[in-house]
């Protein structure tokens, strides 16, 4: 009993300045911190409970949140601090918004402790994304995620796929207020309260619960900092889109012949050797073609299929075979005709892919490897290449135009050998949406009508039955 007695005798000072029991109360901070020649009592003061409630009941809840201290408003703006209250404009990470009286407007009275804390002990202060989260609820619901402009107004870092593929968030038409087509589960703030929270300051949670129940309790805790009571969890993205970001374990559920080990840990690093697999196919679907300036993205991408959606691997599968879209994928949310548009689709493109490579090598063998006519070929090359790595169904309306595209190269490469183009290879009408060359992809074969049933082009088409 006497050494708990001498033990609370000689924590109390600390904690009555305002420390916890580890930390001594002379300054405290990182290397380089602006705060770190302040003592813990020049901004934290104790009111909550005196310092021998707080000894004991450390002692007795040693598991309990650790103490803070509050942060008056005072403490940072008074003169020689941040009596300007800070700079006027921030840009955090990818967020710009108006710091001064920052949340002065809302409900709950914000301080400069809401956002700007620490963790206790000599860690400097820091800003982090949990405090925004609790006040931009409305921002990050799944149904209303237009809303994430509100705070990233700026999107103008680049980021890239799992594969590789560059995406800039800016000028991107697509993208705008699209966010849910890529981040499609964002975490959302916990604005739950656990008990277990008011016992870093007070001893009796009962008495504060009984107390505070039915009441506001932001208004009496103004200086205390929002994540010291709530439970965060930092807003991130939790899972994109398949289309951006592939898992290699979805689909190759079977390791090959590499033993996994603290270098090898598994799928995770399966891009340490396969680098850029199904890089092409990324940039068909997404619309980004670095080598074709105007490029779209798929039609199916933007209605919200991912790669997953059509791809779906067996429960046992074979790490080295590919992971093919069975014809009946389109089955699950179309007519059964879809199986045969499909099987048009991949003839079709097979076949133009076919004629336009044709076309490069007589060309080859006709004009001189040099110069601007050789670029011209190399360009088309290059053309052809994506298309056939990146599958023409994945995105047929690009496709097409990227193999046209090629084409024209090829005729331009001969006009500057200084040579008669023989005549281009027939790649048949640009499909478009809606309409019959959309699903008849077939190079040469004719529109039949009745290849496929009249309710299924009613549907095709859009036309709705009469009442």
């Amino acid at each position: 009993m006497g050494r708990f007695v001498l033990l609370i005798s000689t924590l109390a000072p600390l904690w009555a300045a305002g420390c916890a029991p580890e930390i001594p109360p002379a300054a405290s901070g990182a290397p380089g911190d602006p705060h770190a020649s302040l003592t813990c009592a020049s901004c934290h003061e104790y009111r909550l409970a005196t310092p021998a409630q707080l000894a004991v009941d450390r002692l007795l809840h040693p598991d309990s949140v650790a103490g803070q201290a509050p942060v008056p408003e005072e403490t940072c703006t008074t003169a020689g601090c941040h009596a300007d209250q800070g700079p006027r404009e921030v840009e955090f990470r990818s967020l710009s918004f108006e710091h001064r009286q920052h949340g002065g407007d809302t409900v709950v009275a914000m301080g400069c402790v809401a956002c700007h804390a620490h963790q206790r002990g000599g860690e400097p202060l820091t800003a982090g994304l949990d405090p925004c989260s609790l006040c931009h609820l409305g921002a990050q619901s799944a149904g209303n995620m237009g809303e994430c402009r509100q705070c990233h107004s700026s999107l103008d870092h680049i980021s890239f796929s799992s594969q590789g593929v560059e995406v800039p968030h800016e000028g991107l038409s697509w993208l705008d207020g699209g966010c849910v087509r890529c981040h499609y589960d964002v975490t959302r703030a916990r604005i739950d309260v656990p008990a277990l929270s008011c016992r870093g300051c007070h001893s009796d949670e009962d008495q504060v619960l009984a107390r505070g129940i039915g009441e506001d309790l932001h208004l009496s805790h103004v200086a205390v900092g929002c994540m010291s009571c709530h439970e965060g969890e930092a807003h991130r993205i939790r899972a994109m889109s398949s289309s951006v970001a592939l898992i290699c374990a979805e689909c190759h559920r079977e390791p090959h012949a590499v033993p996994t080990s603290v270098q090898w840990p598994g799928t995770a690093t399966c891009n340490a050797c396969h680098t850029g697999a199904h890089l092409e196919q990324q940039q068909m679907v997404l619309g980004l073609v670095p080598v074709f300036e105007d490029s779209d993205p798929s039609v199916k991408f933007i209605a919200g299929l991912t790669c997953t959606s059509c791809h779906q691997p067996a429960l046992s599968l074979d790490p080295a075979a590919p992971v093919r879209a069975p014809a009946e994928s389109c089955q699950g949310c179309h007519p059964d005709e879809y199986a045969t548009v499909l099987e048009w689709w991949q003839r079709g493109g097979e076949t133009r892919v076919a004629r336009v490579q044709s076309a490069l090598r007589s060309a080859r063998q006709q004009i001189p490897a040099t110069g601007d006519p050789l670029a011209r070929l190399d360009s088309a090359q290059l053309l052809v290449e994506v298309v056939q790595a990146g599958r023409p169904e994945h995105n047929l309306l690009l496709s097409h135009r990227i193999l046209v595209r090629a084409s024209d190269l090829v005729t331009e490469a001969y006009v500057l050998a200084g040579r008669t183009p023989p005549s281009q290879p027939a790649l048949g009408r640009q499909p478009h949406e809606g309409l019959c060359s959309y699903c008849h992809y077939r190079a040469d074969d004719p529109w039949l009508f009745e290849e496929m049933s009249g309710p299924f082009h009613r549907e095709a088409l859009g036309i709705r039955p009469r009442r």
